[in-house]
């Protein structure tokens, strides 16, 4: 109801909503295909589609987190692409599992599917943050640039899954070689329990422009206009990054003291790889 008052221009528009005979329903406009089904319909998507994507969800995110709330269920199936005019938009669905900032809300028990983009909080049942949902955005982010990328997305146990996940947050090791992918991984790393969403935004930007053109797969006819960030935007944005790539990760996340050392001791070469990729945009 809060995001209906809102006016939530990320989330489907509820036209009505009741009970006939004695059954609930509700009508919303109507969406297209979720992430899922749009990528097994037709392929591979494009790395600069895919951050585009990142962009309109992180977009729909920082609305959700403004409220204090967190959505806690981020996964492909529950994001869609509009219909018609709204072609282009992501628009994210099933609130759910959303819960207020800071609430220990008990989690519905994950499917075989949602599993790999689980959060660790939602593993531990910890009380919801922005960095729980920003977790699993990651998750989904890498899964749509390479699917069945994930470590663990084959394994059907909760305990190994969470085991793995506890390995790779702890390791300064990335998941894959896209810069901008483990800019986004360092950033979520190093982050305490909030998201700076205009650095993560900053960085999607960036990967989108680093492409010559961006054509939507789903939506070729429509013309993506991504402006470039003004100079000043650019530099405080660049300061930030490295700000936040010289720290080590987070002892919350249950870091050794070893693997805190190696992380030390690899950072300043990934920052130099970081800030040069940064310095493309100018």
């Amino acid at each position: 109801m809060e995001l209906k008052k809102r006016n939530c221009p990320f989330c489907p528009t509820v036209l009505d909503s009741g009970r006939v005979a004695d059954l609930p329903f509700i009508v919303m406009n109507l969406l297209d295909r979720n992430l899922l089904k749009l990528r097994e319909q037709i392929g591979a998507l494009k790395p600069a589609s895919v951050f585009y994507i990142g962009m309109e969800s992180l977009s729909a995110l920082a609305f959700l987190h403004s409220l204090k709330y967190v959505h806690r269920d981020v996964k492909p199936t529950n994001f869609c692409v509009g219909a018609a005019a709204a072609m282009a938009r992501v628009f994210m669905i099933d609130y759910g599992d959303t819960v207020k900032l800071g609430k220990k809300i008990k989690y519905s028990t994950p499917d075989a599917y949602t599993l790999p983009f689980w959060s660790l909080d939602a593993h531990k049942r910890q009380a919801a943050k922005e960095k729980t949902d920003m977790e699993s955005w990651f998750y989904m982010m890498a899964e749509l640039l390479n699917q069945g990328g994930l470590p663990w997305f084959k394994s059907n146990s909760m305990t190994e899954v969470q085991k793995q996940k506890e390995a790779f947050w702890e390791s300064d090791k990335h998941l894959g070689k896209n810069t901008h992918m483990n800019m986004l991984q360092d950033i979520i790393r190093n982050s305490g329990d909030s998201i700076d969403h205009e650095l993560v935004r900053f960085v999607l930007r960036t990967a989108i422009l680093s492409s010559k053109t961006v054509v939507l797969e789903w939506a070729p006819k429509v013309k993506v206009n991504i402006l470039p960030p003004k100079p000043a935007v650019i530099e405080k944005m660049r300061a930030k990054l490295q700000s936040i790539l010289k720290q080590t990760p987070k002892s919350s996340r249950g870091q050794s003291d070893k693997s805190k050392e190696q992380s030390s001791t690899s950072k300043p070469s990934k920052e130099r790889s970081k800030s040069k990729e940064a310095s493309q945009t100018k």
